[in-house]
């Protein structure tokens, strides 16, 4: 899932601030603007796969378990934390700002 690999990649790249930076308001927009319908498209799809195993094939906690992981990773995504590097660099620089 590119969300995941993309998390992982902003979370490994903590030691470079700008180029962390830089990486996630490459793809801001879809963070940031279209953030109700990918969390709605994650919920459908934990939903879909909940609902295609009864409680004998798989345990209902690893359903549980991703669907914490999975918002958890969406919340860290859609914060805007990854990106704050550039935008407090862009508002301290700001003339409105001051």
């Amino acid at each position: 899932m590119f969300c995941g690999d993309f998390d992982r990649l902003l979370a490994e790249s903590d030691s470079y601030p700008l180029l962390q930076s830089a990486m996630w308001n490459y793809c801001a927009d879809i963070f940031q603007n279209h953030v109700q319908q990918l969390k709605s498209a994650v919920a459908s799809l934990v939903d879909v796969l909940e609902s295609g195993y009864d409680e004998t094939d798989r345990p209902a906690e690893s359903f549980e378990a991703y669907s914490k992981n999975i918002n958890e990773l969406l919340e860290r995504l859609t914060s805007g934390l990854y990106g704050r590097y550039i935008s407090d660099s862009v508002m301290a620089g700001s003339p409105a700002y001051r």
